[in-house]
């Protein structure tokens, strides 16, 4: 019982985090135009994750619909 709480909380979380930081970087990507550069190696090579992060957020609004329509019983 409780596992189906916490499987629909976690849900929930993955839909919100990830709508906000696609929010985020469309605002900050495509609004303000700013160019955001990788931070692990950023500094060396210039390494745009624009597109990167857009479709790491986007894959977290996908898993959490996919979990939030896979409820358990």
């Amino acid at each position: 019982m409780a596992a189906g709480v916490l499987h629909g909380l976690s849900a929930v979380l993955a839909l919100v985090i990830g709508a906000f930081g696609a929010a985020s970087v469309v605002h900050a990507v495509w609004i303000e135009r700013r160019e955001i550069r990788c931070a692990c190696i950023g500094s060396e090579h210039n390494v745009p994750i624009d597109t990167l992060s857009l479709a790491e957020n986007a894959m977290m609004i996908a898993m959490g619909a996919w979990m939030g329509t896979n409820l358990p019983p």
